[in-house]
C-alpha cells in the first residue's frame, strides 16, 4: 500500500467517524435548542409555554391568568406526571373546580406519554367551551377519555378549523367517541381514526367546509364512506390509512363514475400498510389497476399509494403516459416511485 493510499484511507476513516457522530451531536443541539426556547418563552411570556409539570399550584396560577393565554400545550410526561385524581392515579386532573374564561386562547394541545393515563373528558369540553376564539385543537397519544359517558350535550365550537388526533404524518389516533359530542361548523382539517357511522353523523351534524381529511379506518364500510364523502364536496386532500383493498377499488370506481363525489379533490393519498406479503398484496391485483387508470384519466388529481409491489408492464406504460401528460403519480415503496426515478413523482 502506497503512502498516498494509506493517507486517503485514514482520511476516509476519520470522516466516517465524524459522520457517525453527527446524529449524536444533532440530538444534543436539538435538546439544547429546545431548552433555550423554553427558557426564552418563560422570559418573554410565562403563560405561553409547555406545561409538563402541572401541579395544583401551577393549575391555580394558569386559570387565574387564563384571560391572557393564546396557546396552551399540556404534556403528561411519564417521568414528571401531571396532577392526578387521588382515587385513580391514571386520571389526569387539570383543575379542581377553579376555571375562568379563556377569551384569547387560539390553540390547545394535549399529550400523554403513558398509555394507561388519560384526561377527564368533561374538563376538556369545559376548556373548549371557555375558549370562544379557539381555532386549533390537537389530542396526541391519548388512549383514555374518562367520564365521556357523562357528557350529555353536543358542544358546538364555532371557530375551530383544525382538529387532530395524533400526528399528521402517522396513522391517526382513535377519537374514542369525542366526535360524537362535537359540532364544528367551521372545521377545515380533520385527522382521526373513527368508525364510519360516527364520521357520517359528525359530518351530517356539523356541515363543515372540510378541505383536508386524514382518515384511519378501524372498520370498512364502502357505502358509509361514500355517504360521508358526499357530505364534504369542498375536500381537496384525502389521505386514507390502511383501508381494505376492495374498499379502495370501490372508491376508485365511485370517483370515476360520479363527478359529484369530491368534485374539488386535488390530492388522494393511500397508505396501504398491507397485512399480506408484498407478492400477494391485494392492492396489486389485476382488478385494481384498470379502475385506477380510469379514475386518474378521468379526474387527473395528484395520486400517491404505497407500499405496493410493481404494477404490470402495460399498466406502468399507461401510468407513465399520464405522468408525462402532467398527472402527478407516486406508486411504489417508501423509497421508490415505480412511475419514474426515485427523485420524481413524490407528492
Amino acid at each position: 500500500m502506497s503512502a498516498q493510499e494509506a493517507e486517503l484511507r485514514a482520511r476516509i476513516d476519520e470522516l466516517s467517524s465524524k459522520i457517525d457522530l453527527q446524529p449524536v451531536f444533532l440530538k444534543e443541539l436539538e435538546r439544547d435548542r429546545s431548552l433555550a426556547q423554553r427558557q426564552l418563552n418563560a422570559v418573554v411570556d410565562p403563560l405561553e409555554r409547555d406545561l409538563d409539570s402541572f401541579t395544583p399550584r401551577v393549575s391555580a396560577v394558569i386559570w387565574k391568568h387564563g384571560e391572557h393565554l393564546k396557546h396552551l400545550e399540556i404534556w403528561d410526561d411519564q417521568d414528571n406526571r401531571l396532577h392526578y385524581d387521588e382515587r385513580d392515579k391514571n386520571i389526569i386532573v387539570l383543575f379542581d373546580g377553579t376555571t375562568g374564561p379563556l377569551p384569547l386562547l387560539e390553540s390547545l394541545t394535549l399529550e400523554t406519554s403513558s398509555p394507561q393515563r388519560g384526561f377527564l373528558a368533561p374538563q376538556i369540553f369545559e376548556l373548549l367551551s371557555l375558549a370562544p376564539k379557539i381555532v386549533s385543537c390537537t389530542f396526541r397519544d391519548i388512549e383514555y377519555w374518562y367520564n365521556l359517558d357523562v357528557v350529555s350535550e353536543t358542544l358546538e365550537i364555532p371557530r375551530l378549523r383544525l382538529l387532530m388526533f395524533g400526528n399528521r404524518e402517522h396513522y391517526p389516533d382513535i377519537d374514542e367517541g369525542i366526535l360524537e359530542c362535537l359540532s364544528l361548523p367551521a372545521l377545515e382539517a380533520l385527522s382521526v381514526s373513527v368508525a364510519l357511522s360516527d364520521l357520517w353523523s359528525f359530518l351530517k351534524r356539523s356541515s363543515p367546509p372540510l378541505q383536508e381529511l386524514v382518515l384511519g379506518l378501524p372498520n370498512h364500510d364502502s357505502i358509509r364512506l361514500h355517504q360521508s364523502l358526499h357530505l364534504i364536496p369542498s375536500l381537496a386532500l384525502f389521505k386514507i390509512w390502511a383501508p381494505d383493498a376492495q374498499a379502495v377499488v370501490a372508491l376508485f370506481g365511485a370517483l370515476a363514475d360520479s363527478p359529484s363525489l369530491l368534485p374539488n379533490l386535488q390530492r388522494l393519498v393511500v397508505r396501504t400498510m398491507p397485512r399480506h406479503p408484498p407478492t400477494t398484496s391485494p392492492y396489486t391485483s389485476q382488478f385494481s389497476w384498470p379502475t385506477l387508470l380510469r379514475v386518474l384519466s378521468t379526474r387527473r388529481f395528484q395520486f400517491h399509494i404505497s407500499p405496493v409491489t410493481k404494477p404490470p408492464v402495460d399498466v406502468l406504460a399507461a401510468l407513465r403516459e399520464l405522468a408525462a401528460d402532467g398527472v402527478q403519480i407516486y406508486i411504489g415503496t417508501r423509497e421508490r416511485n415505480f412511475i419514474g426515478p426515485p427523485s420524481e413523482g413524490a407528492i
